[in-house]
């Protein structure tokens, strides 16, 4: 029997969910996920790189921290599929930014 304070459960849940936004990542498509996880418009997915994908990770980052509260505080908005959705979008974004640098 285990027990959800059990360190090794926390730690093999961690290693997933890890692995999880990891292979998400990798097969991310901007055009296709971002108009479900931001009030954003088709048209300004596109524009001059870098200042774009800037302008998504700011904006990912900010509903990230977002989720994450929801999650924290019990609150019944909270998705664990949406959050999973935009931390894959974030480290996609992120690997994108460092890919122009």
């Amino acid at each position: 029997m285990f027990s959800l304070a059990d360190k090794d459960y926390h730690t093999g849940a961690q290693l997933t969910l890890q692995g999880i936004v990891k292979t998400g990542a990798e097969h991310y498509e901007r055009n296709k996920v971002i108009p479900h996880l931001l009030p954003l418009l088709p048209d300004s997915l596109s524009g001059p790189e870098p200042e774009t994908t800037q302008r998504i990770v700011k904006l990912l980052s900010k509903a990230l921290r977002r989720e994450r509260n929801y999650g924290r505080a019990g609150s019944f908005v909270y998705s664990l599929n949406r959050h999973i959705a935009l931390a894959q979008a974030f480290h996609a974004e992120q690997a994108g930014l460092k890919a122009h640098s």
